[in-house]
């Protein structure tokens, strides 16, 4: 008796090996994927982006908790403030707390208004955006320049808290 082989029945290729070729296109895409975006300009748009969910976060604080913020910078670190009804105080927070720029990132800046609803004579007179417990935010907008890069980072943002980051890719 001799047997006769299905038409159903075809020689492939088992699970494990599809699994294998899988994870090695997987890995081989990964890795094309990071020489892409590594360099200077990643560093930027981290930065840019760290600061846009910073100042988001900040304004939600805000309004939730009613006190005033502002985001203090230098040219090469920032700080959270908050108003405790008579002076600006460093923000007491993990999340907010002060941050220092990479080594060959500089913080530039326009600000709309340089006038303060707020009078403190104790500062040493470093920028601020001024956050409000009713959703405002000082108009801005931070260059994030980079030493080696060609590429500018830019976050801008208006009165009503809305945030852009420009020249992300």
């Amino acid at each position: 008796m001799s047997r006769k082989k299905s038409p159903f029945f075809v020689r492939g290729f088992t699970l494990i090996e599809l699994l294998v070729v899988v994870v090695i296109i997987g890995v081989a895409v990964g890795a094309v994927m990071l020489s892409f975006n590594s360099g200077p300009s990643r560093v930027a748009r981290e930065e840019a982006q760290r600061i846009t969910a910073l100042l988001s976060l900040a304004a939600q604080e805000s309004i939730i908790t009613s006190r005033e913020m502002a985001l203090e910078w230098s040219e090469d670190e920032y700080q959270f403030l908050v108003y405790d009804g008579t002076q600006w105080m460093p923000y007491q927070d993990n999340v907010f707390r002060a941050r220092t720029l990479p080594e060959n990132m500089r913080l530039s800046f326009s600000l709309q208004s340089e006038e303060s609803l707020f009078s403190d004579k104790k500062t040493e007179n470093k920028p601020r955006i001024y956050i409000m417990s009713s959703g405002e935010m000082t108009p801005f907008e931070l260059l994030f320049d980079l030493d080696d890069s060609d590429e500018d980072i830019r976050v801008s943002g208006d009165m009503s808290g809305n945030l852009v980051i420009e020249g992300e890719q």
